[in-house]
C-alpha cells in the first residue's frame, strides 16, 4: 500500500478524533488500547473509533408532544410514580394535579416507559 492510500484510510479515523471520538490502537499483542493523543503512525487497520456506545440524546417535549402524555404514568428519579394530569398552552406539565414542571425539568427529573421524559434525538 502506498503512502497516499494509507493516509486515505486514516481520514475517517482522524475526522472522528477531531470530532471528539475516542480512538483505539491495536497493540502488537492484539489488544485495543485507548489513545488519548494518537500519532497515527500505523496503517488504518491498526486504529479504530472506540466501540463504547454513546448515551442516547433526548430533547424536551414541545407543547403538542407533552399533550400526548397526559394520562400516562411517569416515574420521578426518587422512585415515585405519578400521573401526568395536564399540559397548558405554555408547555407546562401538571403532575398529580398539583405540581407543575417545565418540559426541560420533566426531561431531567422523570422517566416514562423506562426512558427520559422527552423525545429521542436521531443522530
Amino acid at each position: 500500500m502506498d503512502r497516499r492510500e494509507r493516509f486515505k484510510g486514516l481520514l475517517p479515523i482522524i475526522k472522528a478524533y477531531t470530532d471528539g471520538e475516542s480512538i483505539e490502537w491495536l497493540s502488537p499483542n492484539n489488544r485495543w488500547i485507548a489513545q488519548k493523543e494518537p500519532d497515527f503512525h500505523d496503517c488504518a487497520s491498526k486504529y479504530r473509533i472506540s466501540l463504547k456506545t454513546k448515551e442516547p440524546q433526548y430533547r424536551p417535549y414541545t407543547t403538542e408532544e407533552a399533550m400526548q402524555i397526559v394520562g400516562r404514568t411517569v416515574h420521578k428519579n426518587d422512585g415515585g410514580a405519578y400521573s401526568v394530569t395536564g399540559c397548558d398552552i405554555d408547555g407546562d406539565i401538571f403532575i398529580n394535579g398539583r405540581w407543575m414542571y417545565g418540559a426541560a425539568d420533566l426531561l431531567t427529573l422523570f422517566t416514562i416507559d423506562g426512558k427520559p421524559c422527552g423525545v429521542f434525538v436521531e443522530e
